[in-house]
């Protein structure tokens, strides 16, 4: 595993950002207001580490930025792990943040978590002067979902995809699409297809990357929902061992992350140092740079921050 670890490591330039910052303890305070997880130690350091993640993935952003960019953050992690209005489907916790982003709604005291989530993320997108975002966001948000729904269809029908349907799935709604969309336009204005495409080919990367990282973990876990991995696919689909499956898993994210080196190299060619495009270009390629180290160093935080960050926000 630390050839594999090593052969991504050099794929990646390493943002160079504080280990802890008051940020994430912001971040922390905030997630625990809007309940979007529940109240197991696991979840808080969750919390936690939203805030690191986004100062990885946009270490040059407006801190204005960073506060919906986090509460995205949160929200897919939440979805993702399960514990996102727990009770409610996939589909209708989509439908809340569907309404929220795209029609104004003010916030009401039987509101969801899921609701105030999303009624922070507009609040601060509208701070921004960036609301012509939103149905953008909101289109990748759906995404997200519908990819973790798809993804669970396949692990209740005991089953594993065949690579394609697989990088399909991956590409066409991975997690961190919500934050780049929103990335991208802060940065540079409208999103046109070039830079769509992009996000795209990074989200595909992070999520093939966090697969690679995962496998062990994911391997000895009895959890059915971490099994849904790049390299099980491989070995399950061509019947090979999981040592050649890994490394089939690392030669195709070598490819994929060439070829996006490839697509920011052209624009910084051809487009003048004050472009639009070639900030937005450098801010999306900085996702899959920032959460390759998300990835390689979760964990940063401990159950004594956690405790002491929980004290800190029940004292405000």
């Amino acid at each position: 595993m630390p050839w594999a670890r090593a052969r991504l490591d050099a794929l990646f330039p390493v943002p160079d950002v504080p280990r802890h910052h008051p940020f994430d303890m912001e971040v922390f305070d905030r997630v625990l207001k809007v309940g979007l997880f529940d109240g197991s130690t696991r979840q808080e350091l969750a919390a936690l580490e939203c805030g690191r993640g986004v100062r990885l993935c946009a270490p040059d952003g407006d801190p204005e930025l960073w506060l919906p960019l986090a509460m995205l953050f949160a929200f897919v992690t939440a979805a993702d792990d399960g514990v996102a209005e727990q009770g409610s489907s996939l589909h209708e916790i989509g439908l809340t943040a569907d309404r929220i982003l795209r029609r104004q709604q003010g916030p009401r005291p039987d509101q969801s978590a899921t609701a105030r989530c999303f009624d922070v993320v507009r609040e601060q997108i509208e701070k921004l002067d960036a609301t012509g975002c939103l149905p953008l966001v909101a289109d990748q948000v759906a995404a997200s979902l519908r990819s973790m729904a798809r993804q669970q269809r396949y692990l209740r029908e005991d089953r594993l995809p065949d690579p394609s349907a697989y990088l399909a799935l991956r590409q066409d709604g991975n997690s961190i699409g919500p934050m780049i969309a929103l990335h991208q336009w802060v940065t540079g204005g409208p999103v046109d297809l070039l830079l769509r495409e992009t996000a795209s080919l990074v989200s595909l990367i992070s999520g093939l990357d966090n697969d690679i990282l995962g496998a062990p973990k994911d391997l000895a876990c009895a959890n059915q929902f971490d099994l849904c991995n790049f390299v099980f696919v491989l070995a399950a689909h061509h019947e090979i061992p999981l040592t050649a499956a890994l490394r089939s898993a690392v030669t195709v994210v070598e490819a994929y992350a060439y070829r996006l080196h490839s697509l920011v190299e052209e624009v910084e060619r051809t487009e003048p140092g004050f472009s639009p495009l070639r900030r937005q270009m450098r801010a999306t390629a900085g996702w899959a740079a920032g959460t390759h180290v998300f990835f390689r160093t979760a964990g940063r935080y401990t159950e004594a921050d956690s405790i002491n960050a929980l004290h800190g926000a029940q004292s405000l």
